[in-house]
């Protein structure tokens, strides 16, 4: 197996109503006894108005969007709240 770290210049979210999001998946079918987090941000806006689309299609909204980050501030694990 082969990783590569690749620079980005911007970070791409899909938040709802304004705020940001978090989207658990849980299955009744799965042997996996708890619930799995899905992607919400990617540095390819591609795959951020894909997922967007289908939110707002599946739950029948307009209210998710994407945003796009810029620039960000670095914080330490003690640091954050």
């Amino acid at each position: 197996m082969s990783e590569q770290i690749l620079e980005v210049e911007n970070i791409y979210a899909v938040f709802y109503d304004g705020e940001p999001i978090s989207i658990k998946h849980s299955s009744m079918i799965s042997n996996t006894p708890s619930p799995r987090y899905k992607r919400f941000a990617f540095p390819n806006s591609g795959h951020a108005f894909k997922l967007c689309e289908s939110l707002n299609s599946y739950h029948n909204t307009t209210k998710f969007h994407v945003v796009k980050f810029t620039s960000w501030i670095s914080i330490d694990k003690d640091e954050e709240s």
